[in-house]
This record gives C-alpha cells, structure tokens and sequence, in this order.
C-alpha cells in the first residue's frame, strides 16, 4: 500500500510522495493488522485529499484525491486473498 501511494502522490517536489511507509502491529482478533501513514508530512494528507482554503482567503486549493482510491484498491485484494485462505482450508 505505501509503494503504491508512493507512486500516485502529488509530486511538485517529491517530499511528501517520498514520506509514505508501513509498519506492522500486533495481531488483533481479526488478524494481523498494518498502519500505512505519511512519515514526513502527516498533516499534509487531509489537506492534499480533500482541498483546503488558501491563507488569507484567497480562494480554495483544489483537492488531490489519493489516499481513497488506494485504500479501495488494497481493501478489495485483502478480501480477495481471505476469500482464497478460506478456501484453501
């Protein structure tokens, strides 16, 4: 999920793209679980994702939308991959 936010992050200098890791917690109930989030720039990622206003009310900055499309895409291949252990047993 981190490589893949890496490659489709806003990129005007590459700081904030380059800033993306993963760590893994503890097992929960539900299975091992894993934390991806922006290293560098962890504020920066709601405003990047849903636009924010401009200082001094000069207007709006439009959004980036990443974060979500990502997490969609990474969701779908974790169910997929427990619909085939479950299969598999």
């Amino acid at each position: 999920c981190a490589k893949k936010l890496k490659s489709v992050s806003p990129k005007r200098t590459g700081k904030y793209a380059s800033g993306w890791g993963q760590e893994n917690t503890t097992e929960t109930f539900t299975g091992p679980s894993t934390i991806v989030w922006n290293k560098k720039y962890p504020g920066l990622t709601h405003l990047l994702e849903y636009g924010h206003a401009n200082r001094g009310g000069t207007g709006r900055t439009p959004p980036h939308p990443h974060i979500k499309d990502v997490e969609k895409e990474m969701s779908e291949k974790y169910y997929q991959r427990m619909g085939k252990c479950a299969e598999d047993k």
